[in-house]
Parts: C-alpha cells; sequence; structure tokens
C-alpha cells in the first residue's frame, strides 16, 4: 500500500505544481488563461482521478522506504514545470505559423497537458503488465475519442487547430516527454531505476 500511496502522490503534486506554473506564466506574459473548468476536469478524469482510483487499491507488498518527501518533491517538481513550460512554447509556436483563436490556443493546452499527464502516468504506472498497461491504454484511448467525437468536442469547448500547428505541437510533446523520461532516471532517490518503479507487483 505505501507504493500506491506513493504513486498517486506523484500525479496529484504534479498536477498541482505544473498548475501552479502554468498561472505564474500566464501572468508573467500578460496572457488569458488557457483552460476552462470543464477542460481542467476533462485532464483530471484520464490522467490522475480514474487511474489514481485503481492504481491505490492495487495489490502491492512493498513496505515503507524513508524519503517520500525527498522522492515526491523530486521528480513533481521538475516534472511539473516540464509540463507548464510545454504549454506556452506550443502555443507560440503555433502563433507563429499561423493566427490561432483563444479555443484553438485552450485546445492545445489540453492537448499538450493531457498527453504529457498520460506520459507521467506511464512512469508511474510501471511495470505496465497486465491491468496497469490496460488502464494507460484506456486513458489514452479514452482522450483520443473525446476529441473524435463531435459532442464531446462541442461540450468540452474544444477546437482543433491545423495539422500542421498539431504536428508541431507533438514535436513538444515529445521533447517534454524524452525531458520527463530524464527526470524520472535521475532525480529521482535510489538509482536510475527509482523505487516504485522497480515493483513487480501486478
Amino acid at each position: 500500500m505505501p507504493a500506491n500511496v506513493e504513486r498517486v502522490a506523484n500525479l496529484f503534486v504534479t498536477k498541482t505544481v505544473y498548475t501552479m506554473v502554468l498561472v505564474m506564466i500566464l501572468s508573467l506574459a500578460q496572457w488569458s488563461f488557457l483552460l476552462l473548468p470543464r477542460q481542467f476536469t476533462l485532464i483530471d478524469a484520464f490522467t490522475i482521478g480514474t487511474p489514481a482510483f485503481f492504481l491505490s487499491f492495487a495489490p502491492n507488498t512493498r513496505r515503507y522506504h524513508p524519503g517520500f518527501l525527498s522522492r515526491l518533491l523530486r521528480f513533481t517538481l521538475p516534472a511539473g514545470v516540464i509540463l507548464a513550460a510545454a504549454v506556452p512554447v506550443s502555443i507560440l509556436l503555433a502563433r507563429m505559423e499561423t493566427s490561432t483563436t483563444l479555443e484553438q490556443d485552450q485546445t492545445l493546452a489540453t492537448i499538450v497537458l493531457s498527453l504529457l499527464g498520460l506520459r507521467v502516468l506511464m512512469v508511474l504506472a510501471k511495470p505496465l503488465v497486465s491491468w496497469r498497461g490496460l488502464l494507460v491504454a484506456g486513458m489514452a484511448i479514452g482522450f483520443v475519442l473525446v476529441l473524435l467525437i463531435p459532442f464531446a468536442r462541442t461540450f468540452f469547448a474544444l477546437t482543433v487547430p491545423p495539422w500542421n500547428v498539431l504536428l508541431e505541437t507533438g514535436i513538444v510533446v515529445i521533447v517534454a516527454a524524452a525531458l520527463l523520461q530524464v527526470v524520472w532516471r535521475y532525480f529521482r532517490a535510489g538509482g536510475p531505476t527509482g523505487v516504485i518503479s522497480t515493483d513487480q507487483n501486478s
């Protein structure tokens, strides 16, 4: 159970960090806030709320390891900064390419945070065997379906930008995801694989 608590704590604290950092960045840049409450709900549902529920009740025999707070902050602080920074970078690149609307900017922010949130989930849910891999895949499929279904797009106020903008955003997400992997491997206590990721319970 302690390892499950640590997994879930990493998910929630990462979200808290990237929200705070994003607010500061947008305030300094004097931009409108890039996410509606319903879009935050969408991101949380697929990257935090639903997966956290299942991960918290997963069978686990790993005992408590000292240094919980240190490990938590060592991952969540840089991870949260990476997620927050990826949003304005994506939007700045999009604005250099074409004139995007506020709705398109909000959609880009939702896509970036959802994809990178899923990447964080992949790291924390390791090993991705049995139901854990299915859980991550199910969350990813659910998010894609929201983007594809017209009613869902309308409900969440999503306006998909042109393909060239999505391609540039995809490159930003790939770079940010690679940085998240570096953070996980080299900033976690307990060696390159980290304490949580070595858990072999399914």
